[in-house]
């Protein structure tokens, strides 16, 4: 598997277990994990310090459309990590959609392409 060094990667999940797993895997492979919960936070996020993000659709206090909006919008790639996956992609024709839950090899291959050149 290659290295995701240098890769910004913004978290957004309300699953405390999922979080901490996904975080644990993308930093082992050299990720920057930045992790929000909640819609408000997602979007103070400012954009230009994320190179891709991976948004469950549905967080604790809403859902991501309009921060997933904003963030397209200043050319970050999305990847929905959902159980919704056939109402996600219906919506989101431009963003890759996973369902959940996805095996850690297919996230981190996902991602990969994302990669920045060290």
């Amino acid at each position: 598997m290659e290295s995701l060094k240098g890769l910004r990667v913004l978290l957004a999940e309300d699953d405390f277990l999922i979080a901490t797993h996904l975080e644990g895997i993308l930093s082992e492979h050299g990720a920057q994990v930045a992790t929000v919960a909640e819609v408000a936070d997602l979007m103070a996020v400012d954009p230009s310090t994320v190179d891709v993000a991976i948004l469950d659709h549905s967080l604790t206090d809403g859902e991501v459309d309009g921060a997933a909006e904003r963030l397209s919008d200043a050319g970050v790639p999305l990847i929905f990590q959902s159980g919704r996956e056939t109402e996600i992609r219906e919506k989101w024709t431009s963003a890759t959609i996973l369902g959940k839950p996805v095996r850690d090899e297919v996230l981190l291959e996902t991602l990969a392409a994302y990669r920045k050149s060290a």
